[in-house]
């Protein structure tokens, strides 16, 4: 039997030249989220593209004070275990950079909104 997600029908035309788009016998968004579709958080399992911050109720909820920083978590709301060593915003208003431990954070507006603000952010680039 074949499944046919109906948001994949519009981007699988002609749907016979399109078998990716079909998500067949044993596959689900867990093993095949190219065919069936990535997985809903909610589904009990921590998959792709979820963690703790987007999706605690399948990932568990992020700790702070476990020694790793996870997403979600920044040298501003979790120090202990988000540590930053030097200057990360200064010249880089605007724009992406990386924390000590190597984790990506913004330099920009959008990174109050988005909670991915850079620890330096409100010294060298808040409006």
């Amino acid at each position: 039997m074949f499944l046919i997600r109906e948001d994949l029908k519009k981007k699988c035309a002609p749907l016979a030249l399109a078998a990716t788009c079909l998500c067949q016998g044993s596959e689900d968004c867990s093993s095949c989220s190219k065919d069936c579709g990535a997985c809903p958080c909610g589904d009990g399992k921590c998959t792709s593209g979820e963690d703790c911050a987007k999706c605690p109720g399948d990932c568990g909820a992020c700790q702070c004070g476990n020694g790793k920083c996870e997403p979600g978590e920044t040298a501003t709301n979790c120090a202990a275990d988000c540590k930053v060593s030097g200057v990360v915003c200064n010249g880089k208003c605007g724009d992406a950079s990386k924390e000590a431990d190597g984790s990506t954070c913004w330099c920009d507006d959008l990174c109050i909104e988005n909670s991915d603000c850079c620890s330096d952010f409100d010294t060298y680039c808040a409006p």
